[in-house]
């Protein structure tokens, strides 16, 4: 049988035990070791004059450094640690963890060599690679009108207009950094239109433009979340060019500098969610707009100790840009190959092309009343906008 690791209290009652001359036999006849513990520790301790009644008592510390002895931690070495370089390179340019190992696998069979590495160790890597958790880090600062945080949550489900079948929603939340004030809606889907039209429903609501939009990297912000130069969708570029404010998206899997949305995400859920009914998109967002005008806006903020609508009037409204006049057109990128019977889709409607580009991708640059084609940045057709789809 394994011998029982005794603790340090326990250890400090047999060398009470010893001080007081009781022998190894009396001691275990007592429960408190074996004869055998009892004789090691009288052969670790002797030199060090523990046993004579006229030495001080060792502290528990002393017991700890001498007598306790900590089984030694197996050292495991990941499968995935000779690969370290090219995975951290990997991850941090945004690559999943399924990606990263579908590499590892076909450069394995590349080389002829036995794969052995599961998609389970190279999660693990990951998550030691990166431990959010227990990190010291800096509180951002914003000055007045500086920078929004924009996010999506999940928000109540309403019957469909189309199909009348339970739709699950989403919240669309912007955050003014410095004040904290917000504008949010409820939107059917999270589609670069839906994106676009937000935006500019938040700019009008607060009645200015923040100079930067802090973003995380959905797909209909950004394009490919690289680590350092990431792709912004054509469509929002275009419209950050238009009201004058600068993108910045977070770090891939560094939702940090987006604190103050994913809150105020969270307190939408929280505080206007529950205990509503809503039969309508419509409805749910009147009774929204109603809530962040009246409770929201003008509750004591938990960090900040203000009322955001105050602090708003105060700080955030007279430094944000102005809105442009007129109102921008809003702008939507798309691409479509041109089929044999020379149109192409976009938005579930054709449009034609002249026939020598048959077989090519061509870019759609659609606005409200006109589409136009191009071809490597040359206009090769110019259409009214569809007012509906399958024309």
């Amino acid at each position: 049988m394994a011998r029982r690791r005794l603790r340090v209290i326990e250890y400090q009652n047999i060398l009470e035990e010893l001080r007081a001359r009781s022998s190894a036999r009396q001691i275990a006849e007592r429960g408190l070791a074996s004869r055998n513990t009892v004789r090691s520790i009288i052969e670790a301790v002797g030199p060090l004059g523990w046993l004579e009644p006229s030495r001080p008592v060792p502290t528990p510390e002393e017991i700890r450094a001498v007598l306790v002895k900590e089984p030694p931690v197996p050292v495991r070495i990941s499968s995935v640690e000779s690969h370290r370089e090219k995975v951290t390179e990997w991850f941090e340019d945004g690559r999943a963890p399924k990606q990263i190992w579908r590499a590892l696998e076909r450069e394995a069979k590349s080389e002829g060599r036995t794969f052995q590495i599961s998609l389970g160790a190279v999660k693990r890597f990951l998550r030691h690679l990166h431990k959010p958790e227990g990190q010291a880090y800096v509180v951002l600062h914003f000055e007045p009108g500086e920078a929004a945080q924009v996010d999506f949550g999940n928000g109540p489900v309403l019957p469909h207009p189309r199909t009348r079948r339970p739709t699950q929603t989403h919240f669309f939340v912007m955050t003014l950094c410095d004040s904290r004030h917000m504008y949010a809606e409820v939107v059917w889907n999270q589609k670069v239109d839906t994106w676009l039209r937000c935006h500019r429903n938040a700019f009008e609501f607060f009645g200015g433009v923040p100079r930067r939009v802090i973003i995380d990297n959905l797909k209909s912000g950004i394009t490919k979340a690289y680590h350092r130069d990431p792709e912004v969708q054509r469509s929002y570029a275009e419209l950050a060019e238009q009201y004058g404010f600068k993108i910045v998206p977070c770090r891939p899997r560094r939702p940090r500098p987006k604190g103050r949305v994913e809150r105020g995400v969270g307190y939408v859920k929280g505080s206007f969610l529950p205990l509503r009914e809503f039969r309508s998109l419509e409805e749910a967002n009147q009774q929204l707009m109603e809530w962040l005008l009246g409770e929201a806006g003008n509750r004591v903020h938990g960090t900040t100790r203000e009322v955001p609508l105050q602090a708003f009037a105060e700080r955030d409204k007279p430094a944000l840009q102005p809105l442009p006049d007129p109102r921008p057109e809003k702008i939507l990128w798309g691409k479509g190959k041109l089929h044999t019977n020379c149109h192409l889709t976009f938005e579930g409607s054709y449009y034609s092309a002249p026939f020598q580009h048959v077989g090519q991708v061509l870019h759609v640059r659609a606005g409200e009343t006109l589409v136009h084609i191009y071809q490597e940045g040359q206009l090769v057709a110019l259409h009214a906008r569809a007012e509906r789809p399958g024309t």
